[in-house]
């Protein structure tokens, strides 16, 4: 049974480029068990502490329709400590004995947290696949992107950081979706603010894009 009260989060759409249609939703926590999300991103060691109850929620709400319909994906953001952390690990192996699939949910990972590699986040990462679950690289492109240690991991998604569409830098930014495509990896493009945005990401041919031109949050509980 899920809590009613303690619990918030949001849904912030991703849409097809081309054509603007919705292809999913990121969803974004705001409050658990009624602790804050200043408080939270103060104490970023409740999220690990946190992390299994915060999935199940998440699943929960998920299969009562609230968060989105048939067909769309799920994006959930993990840290590389809540990634890492053993109640994340104990959820996965539930997940993975019951022998359900998730095929649209994808796992969103800070690139600038990549630096965790290791021999059991590498584990991790092959169980998640195995349930089905796709892998996103959030945050790409700030500060010097290591591109082999993101390409390495061979991501479904590399979301680029709003800082690139935000410099209107076209020809840089087409390159490096033409270097994602290269290498098989689909590009949402955050931080859509205008209508120029929206008319760069289509000449740069990303593939997915999010941002309040095209969408806002929409809280749920």
């Amino acid at each position: 049974m899920t809590s009613k009260c303690n619990h918030t989060f949001a849904t912030m759409p991703i849409h097809i480029t081309a054509t603007s249609t919705l292809s999913g939703f990121e969803i974004l926590l705001r409050e658990f068990n009624g602790v804050s999300l200043d408080i939270l991103n103060e104490n970023p060691q409740l999220y690990v502490e946190f992390s299994a109850q915060i999935l199940q929620e998440i699943l929960a709400l998920d299969s009562t329709g609230k968060v989105r319909r048939q067909g769309l994906s799920l994006a959930i953001n993990f840290s590389a400590a809540q990634f890492l952390c053993d109640g994340t690990l104990t959820f996965l192996s539930q997940l993975y004995y019951s022998k359900k699939a998730f095929n649209h949910i994808v796992i969103e990972l800070t690139e600038s947290e990549l630096d965790y590699m290791s021999i059991a986040f590498e584990e991790r990462l092959l169980l998640c696949r195995l349930l089905g679950f796709k892998l996103a690289i959030d945050d790409f492109g700030v500060k010097a992107s290591n591109f082999e240690r993101v390409f390495a991991l061979a991501p479904d998604f590399v979301k680029f950081d709003r800082s690139l569409i935000a410099a209107k830098n076209i020809k840089s930014l087409h390159a490096l979706v033409k270097l994602c495509h290269d290498l098989n990896t689909k590009v949402i493009i955050e931080g859509v603010e205008t209508s120029e945005h929206l008319d760069i990401a289509k000449r740069c041919q990303a593939d997915y894009i999010q941002g309040y031109h095209v969408g806002r949050p929409v809280v749920i509980n």
